[in-house]
């Protein structure tokens, strides 16, 4: 039998055990500088990312995930979820309830709280870095 290296992948992503979602939450953390304007963590996360082995494209297309085919349904909606959570004030829609109630569907609880403590905890972190600026 004839081996051939080409049909194996470059790189496999590590990640550690019971943290499959940590790729998520990159993808989230970046979504969320971009929507900010946060130049050092768009670098930051964007760079993490393709190290973990995300695919080029996709990380372009990020700005516009609801138009793209590249992201899974369980992805969409982290990033619909993440994208209201960052609106300023995101308790006053009513879209909120409903978002929620779909995320029920496509994510676990423990998902869905790492997910609002990265969106917090990215944008806490943006606003104390623009108060530094």
């Amino acid at each position: 039998m004839k081996f051939s290296t080409s049909s194996l992948p470059l790189r496999t992503p590590r990640r550690p055990a019971g943290r499959e979602d940590v790729p998520l939450l990159d993808l989230i953390r970046l979504r969320v500088s971009q929507i900010h304007g946060c130049q050092l963590g768009e670098s930051h996360y964007r760079a993490k990312l393709e190290l973990a082995g995300e695919a080029t494209n996709r990380l372009d297309e990020l700005d516009t995930w609801p138009v793209s085919g590249v992201y899974t349904a369980k992805e969409r909606m982290a990033l619909a979820l993440a994208e209201l959570l960052a609106q300023p004030s995101p308790g006053e829609s009513t879209l909120l309830p409903r978002l929620l109630s779909h995320a029920r569907e496509q994510l676990t609880r423990a998902e869905l709280v790492r997910l609002v403590v990265a969106v917090e905890a990215i944008q806490d972190w943006e606003h104390r870095e623009d108060l530094h600026a």
